[in-house]
């Protein structure tokens, strides 16, 4: 378990260079996105580049391909769950994210959960569910 900000990514570059070499489908890595890197306004949160540019930071930092799991440290109550949904999915998209975990409580993952399962109009012009695998209960 390691996270962005744990310090300052340190976690994640001595997690990476431990298990460098080794076959990766051996282990499990989870880290997690939400604490502040910077002084900027998309310096922290869950916004959708936060999220976005820090799971490619960490990659690189683990020296990665994929996180099996990425962790929203806790509610971010600036960003809507939407957006926050929405990014979430598609790092799992495109192969950078195994599975979403969460540290919420139990009221906010409830409502999480019912976001991704309510279909709703992207970009005015379909309509899309999000992907079973990204929020799955463990």
């Amino acid at each position: 378990d390691c996270a962005n900000t744990y310090p300052d990514g340190q976690s994640e570059k001595m997690v990476g260079a431990v298990l460098k070499g080794r076959p990766r489908d051996q282990f499990v890595v989870t880290t997690k996105v939400c604490e502040s890197v910077g002084k900027g306004p998309n310096d922290r949160g869950l916004s959708r580049g936060h999220i976005l540019r820090e799971i490619d930071n960490c990659l690189t930092r683990l020296q990665m391909d994929y996180v099996d799991i990425y962790l929203p440290h806790h509610p971010d109550p600036t960003t809507p769950i939407e957006e926050t949904l929405d990014a979430l999915n598609d790092v799992v998209q495109q192969g950078k994210l195994r599975y979403v975990g969460c540290d919420f409580s139990a009221w906010q993952v409830c409502k999480a959960h019912r976001v991704s399962e309510t279909p709703r109009p992207q970009c005015g012009a379909s309509w899309r569910k999000y992907s079973h695998n990204a929020f799955r209960f463990a």
